[in-house]
């Protein structure tokens, strides 16, 4: 009682000296929503439009069944059925940062994109929910050559934003289903289209929000108690990404702040705090956790996937039923975790998310170490026998910035981009030269670049060192609003039979909107990025890792040596 009590008191004080309240009480509206719906007939009228086609798409097989499949080839639309949102691309053009496209100019991609919407009728417009233009973002690559580098933009996104209104007053729609984009490449073709929106059926409740005040202890409380400094809130409407049902639209707070880590202060990933008791709520919070013993450093092992170690005491066991094994154990594919929930109630969430998509697809579940247990020394000292490069993927989800992701001490508190690579002892860093082919940051970071904002260098250059054997590396380029369902979502579509870059960056543009409002370089433009390895001479082993998904058996790729090295940045408009 006296510990809660503290904690109360602590929050106040926090609440006091971070900003000035707007502690007014307000009524809003809880809007109901129709059940989702798979318009079949409407996703073929899209896909005739967009294609220039009049035949009829079939149904594709695979996927899951979540989603309703068309298309022939690789030009394809999809319903997802827990929404009715609709996801259009010409597969042989959207992401395809080898093929020889120019983008259209501003212009002429936003002439295509309103044409295209408004001959569909894709945009909800009525007295509750006004839908506009919301700015533009690219797709486009960078990439070695001879010499250098070079870039291109694939295509231009034209994004549009949904707006509740509610007594003459605009609330932004904020969550994965607020927003609905065009993406427009060469010759005017509209390359992909995702969008929808559930139909409002009328008010489910009028109801007191909490207030700011009230909304940030709860936050707060839920978060570990975080020291944030420029604490900015605003009132929104929640609507979930496609890949989720919703039934009702709901006021939610959204707050963006910096925060103080171990090693230095940060970007907060925007934090979306239910207003009522309609939600989006936090999911399961992280458990206390018991601190990790000393780790015994065997050295390097040097038989890439010859065995992983599962060690014990950790929070292994709240994944699947312990495995007290000790030594060596085969495994085909393994998936890591590595989380930090500082701040960021939604984390602990997020990694289960991930670790369930694993265990679902049939890999071993090798490593998950959290706050007090998510040593840094698991990135450099430990690397190659106990931390992030012994298993075949590393999701990351916690604190980052564009020089590196919140780790915990041992060390300095933090994974920097000069950590990595050979230091001056003749210690290499690289990754993948035991076993990580697939490395996730999903968080504020790492990969702001020059290729999209300013006050930066250029990712690739920046993170070249990390590269020896690790296939790609994922990540955004920019604040990002928190989410329990990254992880969840990217094994879905791992599970649908999509490669591992595609993958990611649709994730990104699923959930994430298209602009934060942040300063350069962490804003205002949100960008879902990955950078991939391929072999300098051999074009063959590069093409292979941009179409590589989750094998079981461990894929068929191989790793590129970094004296073999070229990178590629891939970055996309969220």
């Amino acid at each position: 009682m006296k510990i809660q009590l503290l904690r109360l008191l602590c929050a106040a004080f926090a609440i006091s000296t971070v900003f000035a309240w707007n502690a007014a009480a307000e009524k809003l509206p809880v809007y109901k929503l129709a059940p989702p719906t798979a318009d079949v007939m409407k996703a073929q009228a899209l896909y005739s439009d967009a294609f220039r086609t009049k035949g009829l798409a079939g149904q594709k097989p695979g996927g899951n069944n979540f989603v309703v499949s068309l298309g022939n080839g690789k030009l394809s639309v999809e319903i997802d059925r827990r929404s009715g949102y609709f996801f259009l691309a010409d597969e042989n053009l959207f992401l395809q940062s080898e093929v020889q496209t120019t983008a259209p100019n501003e212009n002429t991609a936003r002439q295509v994109a309103e044409a295209f919407v408004q001959r569909n009728k894709l945009l909800p417009q009525s007295a509750e929910v006004k839908t506009s233009f919301d700015g533009l973002s690219v797709t486009g690559t960078r990439f070695d050559v001879e010499g250098g580098s070079q870039e291109r933009i694939l295509d231009r996104h034209v994004n549009y934003g949904a707006r509740v209104t509610v007594d003459g007053r605009e609330y932004p729609v904020v969550g994965g289903g607020g927003q609905s984009k065009v993406v427009v490449g060469q010759g005017g073709r509209v390359v992909a289209y995702a969008g929808g929106w559930r139909p409002i059926t009328g008010v489910a409740e009028v109801v007191e929000i909490k207030s700011q005040q009230q909304a940030f202890a709860d936050y707060m409380a839920s978060s570990g108690f975080p020291k944030l400094t420029n604490v900015k809130m605003y009132l929104a409407y929640y609507s979930a990404p496609a890949f989720e049902r919703q039934d009702f639209l709901a006021p939610v707070w959204v707050l963006s702040a910096r925060i103080q880590t171990q090693a230095r202060e940060m970007p907060l990933r925007v934090q979306i705090i239910p207003a009522t008791k309609f939600g989006p709520h936090y999911g399961k919070l992280a458990p206390l956790l018991k601190k990790r013993g000393p780790v015994l450093n065997r050295g390097p092992v040097q038989a890439p996937d010859e065995f992983i170690k599962v060690r014990t005491n950790g929070l292994f066991d709240l994944i699947v039923p312990p495995a007290r094994a000790q030594g060596r154990v085969e495994a085909d594919y393994d998936c890591s975790s590595w989380w930090i929930t500082a701040g960021l109630p939604r984390v602990f969430a997020n990694r289960q998310g991930f670790f369930d998509g694993c265990r679902g697809h049939g890999f071993t579940l090798a490593q998950d170490w959290g706050d007090i247990n998510a040593w840094e020394t698991d990135w450099t000292l430990y690397d190659d026998n106990e931390g992030a490069d012994v298993s075949d993927v590393t999701f990351y989800t916690g604190h980052a910035d564009a020089n590196g992701w919140v780790l915990v001490p041992p060390a300095d508190g933090s994974l920097d981009f000069t950590e990595v690579g050979p230091d001056s002892a003749g210690v290499d860093d690289r990754y993948g030269k035991f076993d990580l082919e697939h490395l996730i940051i999903a968080a504020c970071g790492p990969h702001q670049s020059r290729s999209f904002t300013t006050g930066v260098d250029y990712a690739d250059d920046r993170w070249r060192r990390i590269f020896g054997g690790l296939h790609t590396f994922q990540g955004y380029g920019a604040v990002t609003f928190d989410t329990d369902a990254e992880g969840r979502r990217f094994m879905e579509l791992i599970r649908s039979g999509k490669s591992v870059i595609y993958s990611w960056i649709r994730t990104g543009i699923d959930i994430q909107p298209g602009s934060n409002g942040e300063a350069a370089p962490d804003g205002p433009n949100i960008y879902v990025t990955s950078i991939k390895a391929s072999h300098r001479t051999n074009p063959a082993l590069g093409r292979c890792i941009a179409d590589e998904t989750l094998r079981r058996d461990g894929g068929a790729c191989a790793d590129i040596a970094s004296r073999d090295l070229r990178l590629a940045f891939i970055y996309a408009g969220t």
